[in-house]
């Protein structure tokens, strides 16, 4: 069921009523002569019936909703290197994020990222190969840009020479651009095989655990400006060189952000979170967002946005429990379950000196597939029957 009790009488009343009325035109119409009056009549039905239980039925449902279009799919490719020298560890990533939406328009969106950091360790050596463990604090810096564009032709010929149109703004104008900084710990672990007298191993087998605390604005071409905070965890991961990770939890994603116009006017307040499951093959993403133009909401989210909550603590306090308890009657909360397939590969060679000296690379490719979609308004649940049909 996807409304409140409260609702339910009413919608199955109307369900009733529109039912006993299209089986009359169905098979009324065509004994007058008029079978596609019964057919546009029963499709209007049909889409009414669709709106009573809280659906949003298509494209059109979702633009007066306000809803952005659902990403039904996207592909990132790409690659990530670190050098580790002197216990310094210097590091990049760069990645193409290409996605189609259910309105028909795809997103391309750019990253490039710079990291360095410190790192430090412990090993034991033994006849054909070492073992040890390690940890690392660095700094990451992290730049983005993103197109949309009206259908897929338009995306693959900006795709045919993408390098070169990153840059070509005239013709090629971006939809959006973001700044993140960011500070992260991570630990890890592993084997690697060769001969005690060698300065050279491979490491044949890793373990990691990393946390980020990280912090962002993104513009966009119309003025306005997204300030947020972001928490990452990357759960425990077993990763074998060249080859899929056969254990991994996947990572986990915990995002404020905050909207305002080119004026400086409240737009939006939102809560993101993105959680994996089923060993990190699924990614459940929820956003719960508050219209901040309405000033009862702003009044109600003020307290929160005053305070040092939105930077410094995901969990919050009192101020964002009062925003979610007037999300949960006034706002919207998307909810979304999307597949996830891994195909990245990496390799990492460890040189003499312990875990001080090292080369790491990877190639990045994952697939992610919009599973499910739903959106709540008003303590009411809906399918997002636009994104993923019935």
């Amino acid at each position: 069921m996807r409304s409140h009790p409260t609702a339910g009488q009413a919608t199955l009343e109307y369900i009733a009523a529109v039912a006993l009325l299209a089986a009359l035109l169905v098979f009324a119409a065509p004994a007058v002569g008029a079978p596609d009056i019964a057919r546009s009549v029963a499709k209007a039905i049909e889409h009414g019936i669709c709106i009573a239980g809280g659906d949003v039925c298509n494209d059109g449902d979702a633009r007066r909703a306000g809803l952005a279009p659902c990403p039904l799919m996207s592909d990132t490719t790409g690659a990530e290197a670190s050098v580790t020298a002197f216990s310094v560890e210097i590091g990049g990533k760069w990645l193409l994020t290409i996605t189609p939406r259910s309105d028909g328009t795809v997103s391309v969106v750019r990253t490039a990222t710079g990291s360095a950091g410190v790192t430090g360790g412990v090993g034991a050596e033994f006849a054909f190969g070492k073992a040890g463990a390690s940890a690392t604090a660095r700094l990451r810096v992290q730049g983005a840009r993103g197109w949309t564009f009206p259908d897929r032709a338009t995306a693959d010929r900006f795709l045919e020479h993408a390098v070169r149109n990153d840059f070509d703004d005239r013709h090629w104008p971006w939809t959006w651009e973001s700044g993140e900084v960011a500070t992260e710990v991570s630990a890890g672990g592993g084997a690697s095989l060769g001969m005690e007298s060698a300065k050279e191993h491979l490491d044949v087998i890793t373990a990691s655990v990393a946390a980020q605390v990280a912090i962002g604005e993104r513009h966009t071409r119309d003025g306005t400006s997204t300030t947020y905070s972001r928490v990452g965890l990357d759960a425990p991961e077993l990763a074998v060189p060249l080859m899929f990770a056969p254990i991994g939890a996947g990572h986990s994603d915990w995002i404020v952000e905050y909207t305002h116009d080119r004026n400086g006017r409240p737009l939006e307040l939102a809560f993101r979170t993105a959680t994996p499951r089923n060993h990190g093959n699924q990614v459940v993403e929820t956003v719960a967002r508050l219209d901040l133009r309405d000033p009862v909401n702003l009044e109600s989210a003020r307290p929160f946005l005053t305070s040092q909550e939105p930077w410094s603590s995901v969990a919050g306090g009192a101020s964002k429990q009062a925003v979610m308890d007037r999300i949960a009657t006034d706002g919207v909360v998307e909810r979304s379950v999307t597949d996830v397939h891994d195909d990245s590969k990496g390799a990492s060679l460890s040189l003499s000196g312990g875990w001080k000296f090292g080369l790491g690379g990877k190639r990045v490719k994952v697939r992610k597939t919009l599973v499910s979609a739903t959106v709540q308004r008003g303590g009411v649940v809906g399918a997002r029957l636009d994104c993923v049909p019935a």
